[in-house]
Order: structure tokens, then C-alpha cells, then sequence
């Protein structure tokens, strides 16, 4: 027979084994419980790019946010254009690194700020090109470079010049090496990327010519994917609180050369 002492210590057992057990539905781990989101992106290196490693510093800093609240991150890279026509359709939950604008924000929910992109012209050294506003270079029909789906600094657009469109920022680099357009509208860090990564032959032939605005960099949450995307909003504003905080972040941007 069981001792008494030995049929308590069991019974005591039994119970703790329960109690663990519904703890456990009640209160699923992180490892159980994550919740897949389907994000979106383009290559835009040196920030975010499919060949980067942890696919670039912003996708990376997306990804760590969100794991902080219990959320695994997909990413799908596709050119721009294409990837804000998927995400508007409610394709994808949310879209890695991004600049707002009025029109987007009618369907896409804005996070706090990643980090600061240094918008501006590069050109080719040698070319006398001065500016000073967006009439001028209207009125001498300077030829510029921009990319399809991009917000441009303020005014750009109203100025009316005349503009080259192309489908990504390499395109328009090259363009400007070889004497097709004259200015290229471009994220500073990204064009001289481009130069030193995929054209070095012209390292000292382009320059950077002008800033025309800093503009932060924000994380887009999809309000078109019929999910709960305040929710996410606030979570993912949560896990970037959290990543500055411990100096997860900064040590990103560190790795990447920032």
C-alpha cells in the first residue's frame, strides 16, 4: 500500500501539474502566442534591402519593435510603386520605412520616428548648377531625376519642372553618371550608397549638390487589412519605445554604419 505521506505528496503533485496546465491556456508564452504580420518594402539600401544583412537597419529595427510585444515579422521586398498598390489593398499589414504624406494617411496609420532621412540633389562635379529655388531651375529646364511613389520635399512637386521618373534610385544614379538627366532628388545616405556600392567607377564624379529638407522616417501600419491596427500602432510605438530605451536601436544602427 501507498503510505499516507506518500499518497498526499501525490495528490499535492496532481494538483500543482493542473494548476501549471491551465496557467498555460490561460496564459500562453510569447513562443506560442506570437502573432505573424505580413510587412512590405522595397530595396532601399542603405536603410532596408533584401541583400543586407537582417535585410538593413530599419528592417531590422521594425522586426526587434515588434518581437518586444510578441509579433513575428515577414518581410516582402518588391519595387515601391508595387508595394504601396499591395499594402492599400490591404495585402499587407505593414510597410517598413516610409515618409508621410496627407494622401497616405487616409489609409496607412503613422508610427513615432525611426530615424531622419537628409533629402536633397546630388549632381555630376563640374556641372555649374547653383540653386537657389525651384523656379530657376524650371525656367534653365534642368532635367531631374526622381522615383515613382516618393513623396518629395514641399513644393517639389508644385514647381512644375521637368522630371525624369524611374522605378527605383540606381536607375537615376546611373542616369545622372552618364549624363541623361542633370539632378537626382534623393535621400543623401542612399545615393552616396548607391555610388560607393554599385558604381564606383564615379565616386569623384557625382557630388551632393543641395539639402532641401530632413524628414523622418516612420513605420506604416496597413489601416486597409481588416485587422485590429490601432492595436498594432500603439504596440509597435511601444517596442520602439523599448529598443531606444535598452540601446537595442542605437547598437542596429551602429552595426549597419550609422
Amino acid at each position: 500500500m501507498v503510505s499516507k505521506h506518500i499518497y498526499h505528496n501525490l495528490l499535492k503533485r496532481r494538483k500543482w501539474i493542473q494548476a501549471a496546465f491551465a496557467f498555460f491556456i490561460l496564459f500562453p508564452s510569447n513562443a506560442t502566442a506570437e502573432e505573424k504580420l505580413r510587412a512590405i518594402a522595397c530595396n532601399f539600401e542603405p536603410y532596408y534591402g533584401e541583400s543586407m544583412k537582417n535585410q538593413g537597419p530599419v528592417s531590422e529595427i521594425t522586426c526587434r519593435a515588434f518581437q518586444a510585444i510578441g509579433y513575428a515579422v515577414d518581410i516582402k521586398f518588391v519595387p515601391w510603386a508595387r508595394a504601396l498598390l499591395e499594402a492599400e489593398q490591404g495585402d499587407h499589414d505593414v510597410i517598413v520605412g516610409l515618409w508621410y504624406s496627407t494622401e497616405r494617411a487616409k489609409w496607412i496609420a503613422f508610427s513615432d520616428v525611426v530615424l531622419e532621412n537628409e533629402l536633397g540633389f546630388y549632381k555630376k562635379k563640374g556641372d555649374p548648377i547653383i540653386f537657389t529655388d525651384y523656379a530657376a531651375l524650371k525656367a534653365q529646364r534642368t532635367k531631374i531625376g526622381i522615383v515613382r511613389g516618393y513623396v518629395n520635399p514641399e513644393g517639389f512637386d508644385e514647381a512644375q519642372m521637368v522630371v525624369e521618373m524611374v522605378k527605383d534610385d540606381i536607375l537615376n544614379m546611373r542616369k545622372l553618371a552618364y549624363d541623361r538627366i542633370q539632378l537626382v532628388m534623393i535621400d543623401k545616405q542612399v545615393g552616396a550608397y548607391m555610388v560607393r556600392t554599385h558604381m564606383p567607377n564615379y565616386i569623384n564624379s557625382i557630388e551632393w549638390l543641395v539639402t532641401l529638407q530632413k524628414q523622418p522616417m516612420l513605420t506604416g501600419i496597413v489601416k486597409n487589412s481588416k485587422t485590429d491596427w490601432q492595436k498594432r500602432l500603439a504596440d509597435f510605438n511601444k517596442g520602439l519605445g523599448m529598443i531606444k530605451q535598452n540601446g537595442t536601436l542605437e547598437k542596429i544602427l551602429k552595426e549597419h554604419g550609422f
